[in-house]
């Protein structure tokens, strides 16, 4: 596999394809392509692969010695995938921004200079990439939000931020799947639980769909909650065509 990439050893089982620290979209289809064909080729060597947004930890079975699959995967002739998007979903993602629930709405309307109207049209109307699953079980960092909602992160991270709460910091847009630290703008809140890990399936995301919010009042931020609570709400998703 002849790729700008670097290899090292990861511990004692791991091994760790690193390209250079940037977020963008070039980057991370590299990323989601490698992470695919390897996958596919090397299934009886690995156990999982972890992905950010330049790099792919392999963890390996036992009995593989990661500088041997380091020179094996070199050798390898890397073949891009085929296939369509046909398993790649848009989700749409209700989020309510009124005020009781957009704690630093404020603070961002400040900063940016937007009225609250302008940033919540602003962060509706992009479809947004998933870079990669972190922080915590199930958060997406989001790629894709519009550079006049670029801001700091908060110069004090907050102890507890709501789980569901929608926030931006720096070039990024995320959803907080549990109640947690944060140091993100909170400018809306979902009614959707997005992580329960008494699912079989705990992450209503996998990490490779495309995600777009849409903005509710908040009689139909409660409505969602209530359907949700009972198990009779239904995701928003489609087969994302590009």
């Amino acid at each position: 596999m002849k790729l700008d990439v670097t290899y090292r050893v990861f511990g004692d089982h791991a091994v760790l394809l690193d390209w250079s620290p940037q977020i963008n979209e070039q980057t991370h289809g590299w990323v989601l392509q490698i992470d695919h064909w390897l996958l596919l080729n090397f299934k009886n060597d690995i156990v999982e692969t972890v992905r950010t947004y330049h790099s792919i930890a392999i963890y390996l079975h036992r009995d593989i010695v990661p500088q041997e699959f380091i020179q094996l995967i070199k050798t390898t002739t890397f073949i891009p995938s085929t296939t369509n998007n046909e398993n790649t979903y848009l989700i749409t993602i209700p989020v309510c921004y009124e005020s009781s629930l957009a704690i630093d709405m404020d603070e961002v309307v400040r900063v940016s200079g937007l009225s609250s109207e302008h940033v919540v049209s602003l962060h509706t109307k992009v479809i947004y990439t998933i870079f990669f699953m972190g922080f915590l079980p199930g958060f997406p960092y989001l790629g894709g939000l519009t550079k006049e909602l670029f801001i700091p992160r908060r110069d004090s991270p907050r102890s507890s931020i709501d789980k569901g709460s929608v926030a931006i910091g720096g070039v990024q847009t995320g959803i907080y799947p549990s109640n947690s630290p944060g140091g993100w703008h909170v400018i809306g809140k979902t009614p959707l639980v997005i992580f329960d890990i008494n699912k079989s399936e705990p992450s209503i995301f996998k990490g490779v769909e495309k995600v777009q919010f849409r903005s509710i009042s908040l009689t139909e931020f409660q409505s969602i909650s209530s359907q949700v609570a009972a198990g009779k709400y239904s995701l928003e998703k489609e087969v994302w065509r590009g």
